[in-house]
């Protein structure tokens, strides 16, 4: 099978992360794995992060659905390791069969009850879609809290941002989402720009701050998705 994220360019390399980014945390990973990352250096509030652009590989018959289980995958299979467990606070079915295809324990949480489910697993991987509907300020912190509490402290939590949904631009969930995850006890560590769409990129900076912050083209398709990744603050990652 053909990666989900790999360029004909570099079809069947090893991923090599530049430097303060995670490498893919699974050890076995198939021969023709592979996707390319365009390095950039975000300096939206706070130190500087990595951004990774994730490029799909466009097949014939390719939708929104289809996106969004190869998105999964590459999601699960980069952060989290085999025989741990992946918690999805929405209960989302493309998360699900993505972890259980990868050799991890699926958990959803979709309501607070649920947690007592994970005092005896090891969380590698959070897994939350944002926006959330009506979401308070506070409530977001005490969301970073409850990531924190969940995930060990080498794991991550992967927030799927999509941009069509009110304020759901980059700009406008990263001034809201940092300041409430250093309040809950985690750090942004991470931004992936998934590309939902067969678009030219080049290792230049060449892309205006408009294309990346905007998630649909003149044509009204959705162009990228935001994948924003946060680690313990003071763990092993953090």
């Amino acid at each position: 099978m053909t990666d989900p994220f790999a360029t004909s360019e570099h079809h069947g390399e090893p991923h090599q992360p530049p430097p303060g980014e995670p490498a893919s945390r699974d050890a076995s990973l198939p021969a023709d794995v592979a996707y390319r990352d365009f390095l950039r250096v975000d300096l939206t509030d706070g130190p500087p992060v990595p951004i990774s652009v994730w490029r799909a590989v466009p097949r014939d018959g390719d939708d929104e659905e289809s996106f969004r289980q190869r998105l999964a995958r590459r999601i699960v299979v980069t952060f989290s390791q085999r025989d741990t467990t992946v918690v999805d606070f929405d209960g989302d079915p493309a998360i699900e069969e993505a972890t259980t295809a990868a050799g991890r324990l699926y958990l959803p949480v979709t309501h607070p009850a649920d947690l007592t489910d994970v005092d005896d697993v090891r969380v590698d991987l959070i897994v939350l879609r944002w926006p959330r509907p009506a979401a308070a300020a506070d409530a977001v912190v005490d969301l970073f809290r409850a990531f924190r509490l969940v995930v060990t402290p080498d794991g991550f939590a992967v927030l799927i941002v999509d941009p069509n949904q009110p304020a759901g631009s980059y700009p406008e969930q990263t001034h809201r989402l940092i300041p409430a995850a250093d309040a809950g006890g985690m750090a942004y560590l991470q931004r992936i720009i998934a590309i939902t769409v067969p678009i030219a990129l080049t290792t230049g900076d060449t892309t205006s701050d408009d294309d990346t912050n905007s998630g649909s083209s003149t044509a009204g398709r959705r162009t990228h998705v935001d994948v924003l990744v946060f680690v313990v603050a003071g763990g092993h990652r953090g």
